[in-house]
């Protein structure tokens, strides 16, 4: 069993389940839960911490919650990731204590697609089922049948900075007339610096990732509230109705309601 693991004493409660593929798989987050990445195909760069992970098939990624991390595509055709968003109900593993990245044994893949496939296409509820199948999962991945994958560390001084700049943005993004000023303040830079860094770090700037965030949450409410699209612009920190469609027809390339027409 790796170093810092425990015995769960309770099932974890499943959240999301979800299946990422494709190259435009890519970006900065921050979830409130637990996360189990499972690589099924293509090869992808893991940023955690202001390391850098190179990861490939049969490899398990745990991130705990409200932990900044980049993922960025590197090569293959088929890029392919599963993904379960969970709680864990008896606290937090000491994950300082443990590796971020594990690689997995050959005879150990056959059994974490069943597992997967277990969940996959089926709504996620709080029950023994959803639970156990993905503790049999965190089981793998705290035994013998796994090795601890070695970072690439980076120069990245200003990691702190940006995690404290990505958690100010996802806690007040429905703030309306939310300022870069306002932003690096949090973050303890300068706004040039700070619109360098998160650059060079993410692709994007600042307050592009402003937006793309509040495009974000309009897609999980227009998917799952009835919540009419004036409600959600309000709701997301936009000026108006108008700035939310223009802005969500620019990033996603369809209209708000025809979204929630083709996806609920």
């Amino acid at each position: 069993m790796i170093n810092g693991i425990v015995s769960l004493r309770r099932i974890p409660k499943v959240v999301r389940v979800a299946v990422n593929q494709g190259p435009t798989v890519s970006g900065s987050f921050i979830d409130p839960e637990w996360l189990f990445h499972y690589i099924e195909a293509g090869q992808w760069s893991f940023e955690l911490e202001a390391h850098r992970y190179e990861i490939g098939p049969g490899d398990i990624v745990l991130i705990p919650p409200r932990l900044l991390h980049v993922v960025r595509p590197i090569r293959g055709r088929r890029r392919i990731q599963w993904v379960i968003h969970f709680d864990l109900l008896d606290g937090p593993l000491p994950m300082r204590a443990a590796p971020y990245v594990v690689s997995t044994k050959t005879e150990e893949r056959e059994n974490i697609r069943l597992l997967f496939g277990l969940l996959w296409g089926k709504k996620p509820r709080p029950d023994v089922y959803f639970g156990g199948i993905t503790a049999s999962l965190l089981g793998i991945y705290a035994s013998g049948a796994v090795q601890a994958k070695e970072p690439q560390p980076r120069a990245m001084p200003n990691w702190g900075a940006l995690e404290r700049a990505v958690c100010f943005v996802q806690e007040h993004y429905a703030t309306k007339g939310l300022q870069l000023a306002v932003i690096s303040r949090a973050a303890g830079l300068s706004p040039q610096y700070l619109c360098r860094v998160f650059k060079q770090c993410f692709g994007i700037s600042t307050m592009h990732y402003v937006t793309a965030y509040r495009v974000q949450k309009a897609e999980g409410l227009l998917l799952n509230s009835t919540s009419s699209c004036s409600e959600i612009a309000e709701a997301i920190g936009f000026e108006s109705v108008h700035t939310l469609s223009r802005i969500f027809r620019k990033i996603r390339g369809v209209s708000p309601m025809r979204y929630r027409q083709t996806y609920k």
